[in-house]
């Protein structure tokens, strides 16, 4: 479409435009130098519902309580940053250890990926536990983020069409 359309165009879907980005260059002008005009969340029905009118600061819309919060989580990281930066790269090494164990033939790494991010954040909230992939501890964590996304698969056809059935949500 970027043949046809150029380095940005819009799509519109039902109750939603979206723009698309297809360059370097123009990612770096959106991002850098009209960062204010490019920073907002888009609606989601789902979103805005669950998270009580898009409240908190993962699904909070560009405003300046959004920079006050983001202001204190990023004093916080960088508090933990000297810990955290070790154990990211212990992570990473493992991940990648694992990764070749496969030489070179197909697999699915969500298992390994997910371990790697589940261990970081095991690190940050409990100290130095570490899981394994076949710990039972982290099939469970498994099997729930698989049974919430399967439970709440279905609800993304509310993002496409909530808008309309409930106008009234959006801020």
């Amino acid at each position: 479409m970027a043949k046809i359309y150029g380095d940005v165009y819009t799509i519109h879907l039902p109750g939603k435009p979206i723009v698309v980005i297809n360059s370097k260059e123009m990612a770096r002008t959106a991002l850098v130098t009209q960062r204010d005009t490019f920073s907002g969340r888009p609606y989601f029905f789902t979103q805005y519902r669950f998270s009580r009118g898009g409240k908190g600061l993962g699904f909070s819309d560009f405003s300046p309580t959004l920079l006050l919060n983001r202001k204190i989580v990023h004093s916080g990281l960088r508090m933990y940053q000297p810990h955290l930066e070790g154990r990211i790269m212990l992570e990473a090494e493992e991940l990648t250890k694992r990764l070749q164990k496969h030489n070179g033939q197909p697999f699915d790494p969500k298992m390994y990926i997910f371990l790697a991010v589940v261990n970081v954040l095991y690190s940050i909230l409990y100290g130095a536990k570490h899981l394994e992939v076949d710990d039972t501890e982290f099939l469970e964590h498994i099997e729930y983020s698989d049974g919430v996304a399967s439970l709440l698969g279905p609800l993304k056809l509310l993002n496409i069409f909530g808008s309309m059935a409930d106008p009234l949500s959006h801020p």
